[in-house]
């Protein structure tokens, strides 16, 4: 101790001989954790005695890992959807005078259904036998075709939900795609979220597949030609719509209505829609486990309850969906009324960019504009409203709006124009999904923000929400204060929390009626109070708890495997940039981080001073190891970041002659305009 202070001022010694009294150093319980991307370090002491030391090793789960397990439900359900319409059909035509043939029957095994339904539809005769027309028929309804828009009569796509962009490429080359669903899908495609590049690939598979998507007639005729088995085109792995397998299906049984006892009753109960429970026990070509109705029933019963209806009102409500107007409303004014838009001016001293918020006007027209575009679906729509902000924000502050594309680009401008055509051009698809709140406390939290639609001006909707005081909130008062609290209760944003902390639900199960529901509660324990309940209770007790908790978190810390893998990625693009660096400047890497930094300074500067423009000493010479360090743009004494976008590489006496200077400052002391400095390091 005498040592470390004989080589400090008085004051740092002081200062320590006080920090080494204090109880995070002397006598507290102080947990360390380092998450990275391999494991979570683990260091736990008491005062200055360390008591556990460890990498815990803990890997990310795999994306969607419910996925598969959904795949295997769906298919079990349909394998039983395939039974059932088998046996119903069965009994359809025993009582129509029609032969159900045995699976294991020649018949059954050595046939063609394919070839059998060509000829249905194509021979002069049609088929010949009711054996053959049973196989034709049966084949139909087995295979019967795809139905996206059954429990989703707007937003079902051609290859069902879902807007993967490899998923949606791998099922087109196999679906048939009608020219209104060609139509509806490129115009949907736009709201995707696709790269322009993914973008122009699927518009090209669709266009590829409209010129040579073939009906059900072609498709088998050109699998019946031939007249040896193994030759023949394959006519399985195709998709067709239900109401084109169903028209298919009605050509053939027409076409043998000779064959059937009272074909009209036949056709009838064949294609009977599901449309009740009466109905649906009776359905064999339309059979579903579920009518649209009990679909509806369904899904209504697992929406989520509306945790502000609650708050505002005590209300019992659950949530509304994403296409609700009164929904769409507060979600619009609430982006438009907090966000700023970035602007700039161009001088003698370069450009200037500053924020500025949008102002009640604009947030009053954006308004306008949903209530007058509430149907709109597409982003291009958007563009007119999205020209007149930036032409009302323009005249408003004689500056112009900061581009949102390139290399110095506004990402804030780029995120506020996608999101709020995001908001104002909503997709079909989307209007369905559940909103985070039901339509009355939209429409009530709406009418608080505006004062009644009199007031939309930032401060004003800010100050009433703040002070807004619902009579049934037990969370704070201001909607600020409810959000809060209520984020409190959300768990498990991150795996690795709940691999540290536990898993939690909801709310308890088996709790008494009496006793009120509580969230938070823990269902599986986590491998932190698992070490202090069982390694470390018998040093420090049984209910002993950290004073302290240091965290050291890897930056963008990944969710899920497929996060895992883009960061590891980055990292060894980032190594072998590093390698070619320093293979670049013919110097060998020491490992040392500095070196790297210094380096990689250097080469983004192409060797020029960023303030005088001179050149550089090269690395592998002796003045750029003596001669020149790493310094702050903005200085760290004003505040300065260590980042490497406020770190150059520049001479030592340079350095030291701008001293505490802003860049602005030290081109000024220099006597040159500051736009020539700055144009050094852009």
């Amino acid at each position: 101790m005498s040592n470390t202070q004989s080589i400090l001022s008085p004051e740092n010694a002081n200062a320590l001989a006080k920090w080494l009294q204090h109880s995070f150093y002397k006598d507290a319980i102080v947990l360390g954790l380092d998450i990275g991307l391999e494991g979570i370090g683990v260091h736990v002491r008491k005062g200055p005695d360390i008591l556990y030391g460890k990498t815990w090793a803990y890997d990310v789960p795999l994306p969607a890992r419910l996925e598969p397990r959904r795949q295997l439900r769906a298919a079990r359900h349909c394998r039983t959807n395939r039974r059932t319409r088998q046996s119903r059909l069965e009994t359809l035509f025993l009582k129509h005078d029609l032969p159900w043939l045995a699976a294991d029957s020649d018949e059954m095994l050595r046939s063609d259904p394919f070839i059998l339904r060509h000829r249905a539809i194509s021979s002069a005769n049609g088929l010949a036998s009711k054996k053959a027309l049973s196989l034709a028929i049966r084949h139909c309804v087995a295979h019967r075709g795809h139905d996206y828009h059954y429990f989703n009569d707007e937003g079902a796509l051609p290859w069902g939900e879902g807007t993967d962009f490899k998923k949606v490429m791998k099922a087109l080359p196999s679906l048939f795609l009608m020219e209104e669903e060609i139509q509806t899908t490129l115009l949907e495609a736009e709201n995707f979220g696709w790269k322009a590049e993914e973008l122009a690939d699927f518009n090209a598979l669709i266009q590829k597949r409209r010129a040579t998507d073939l009906d059900i007639a072609t498709h088998l005729a050109i699998h019946a030609k031939g007249d040896k088995n193994h030759l023949r085109t394959s006519a399985k792995g195709k998709a067709f719509p239900r109401t084109l397998v169903r028209a298919h299906l009605e050509k053939i049984i027409t076409r043998h209505a000779h064959l059937i006892t009272d074909a009209d009753a036949f056709l009838s109960a064949l294609f009977v829609e599901p449309k009740d429970e009466e109905s649906k026990a009776r359905s064999i070509f339309f059979f579903h486990r579920k009518t649209p109705q009990e679909m509806r029933d369904h899904f209504a019963k697992k929406k989520a309850h509306c945790a502000y209806a609650m708050w505002l009102a005590g209300k019992e409500e659950t949530v509304g969906t994403a296409g609700d107007i009164h929904v769409r409303r507060w979600r619009v004014l609430e982006f438009a009324a907090t966000r700023d838009l970035e602007l700039e001016t161009k001088g003698k001293a370069g450009k200037k960019r500053w924020r500025a918020p949008l102002g009640d006007g604009l947030v009053q027209r954006i308004l306008g504009w949903l209530d007058e575009n509430h149907e709109a679906t597409q982003k291009k729509q958007v563009a007119p409203l999205k020209e007149e902000i930036i032409a009302a924000l323009t005249t408003k502050h004689s500056a112009t709006i900061a581009p949102s594309g390139g290399k110095n680009g506004s990402v804030l401008n780029d995120y506020f124009f996608k999101t709020l055509a995001d908001l104002l051009a909503l997709s079909k698809g989307k209007r369905t999904d559940n909103a985070p709140l039901s339509s009355f406390a939209a429409e009530r939290l709406y009418a608080i923000a505006t004062a009644g639609g009199a007031d939309f001006s930032r401060d004003g909707i800010n100050e009433r929400l703040k002070d807004c005081a619902p009579l049934y909130t037990k969370n704070g008062v201001s909607l600020f204060d409810f959000r809060r609290f209520s984020a409190g209760d959300l768990y498990g944003v991150y795996p690795q929390v709940e691999f540290l902390l536990g898993q939690r639900v909801k709310k308890a199960k088996g709790r008494s009626k009496t006793e009120p529901k509580k969230r938070g509660d823990t269902a599986v324990k986590g491998k932190l109070q698992l070490l202090f309940e069982r390694e470390l209770a018998p040093i420090l007790g049984p209910n002993a708890k950290p004073d302290f908790c240091i965290s050291e978190v890897i930056r963008d810390i990944p969710r899920t495997t497929k996060q895992k893998k883009e960061r590891e990625d980055a990292i060894a693009e980032n190594t072998e940039r590093r390698i070619a660096t320093f293979k670049q400047y013919g110097i060998t890497d020491d490992g040392d981080r500095a070196t790297w930094q210094k380096l990689k300074l250097y080469a983004s500067q192409d060797g020029i001073s960023p303030y005088t423009g001179a050149q550089l000493p090269a690395p592998n010479t002796a003045g750029y190891k003596n001669d020149l360090e790493v310094e702050h743009l903005y200085p760290s004494a004003l505040g300065g970041l260590t980042v490497t976008e406020n770190l150059v590489v520049t001479f030592k006496d340079e350095n030291t002659a701008k001293d505490k200077r802003t860049p602005r400052e030290y081109a000024a002391k220099l006597g040159k305009p500051f736009a020539e400095m700055l144009a050094l390091t852009e």
